[in-house]
């Protein structure tokens, strides 16, 4: 079987401290990885995560890095497509309901290679 083991690199800048305010305990923040194949319209794979505790925190500034988690392809749509990157958050309240939000795309669509690599 054939695997793609892809790490990509991007740039950050997202300012979510207006999101936090007096019931707010956290923020999820989540990078997905998100590409189209003829099954399906719209496929996500997360890269990268990590939490904010603090407003202070809440102004992220990466500059380009590696993904956390590496994106695995066994020859369903992958190889040869291409990659948006988009920045999604949960709102974790002290009280109340968790809210999911996103930001727009960071990047241009990245091309993944037109072969698979073993």
């Amino acid at each position: 079987m054939l695997l793609v083991l892809f790490r990509s690199s991007y740039h950050i800048d997202a300012d979510l401290r207006p999101h936090f305010n007096w019931d707010v305990k956290q923020l999820f923040v989540f990078i997905v990885a998100e590409y189209t194949t003829a099954k399906n319209v719209l496929n996500q794979v997360v890269v990268e995560d990590f939490i904010i505790l603090n407003r202070s925190d809440a102004h992220i500034v990466r500059e380009p890095m590696g993904t956390k988690y590496p994106i695995h392809d066994q020859g369903n749509g992958l190889v040869g497509n291409s990659l948006t990157f988009n920045l999604y958050f949960d709102i974790m309240p002290i009280t109340g309901i968790t809210r999911i939000k996103s930001m727009p795309a960071m990047l241009e669509p990245f091309k993944l290679p037109d072969k698979h690599r073993t």
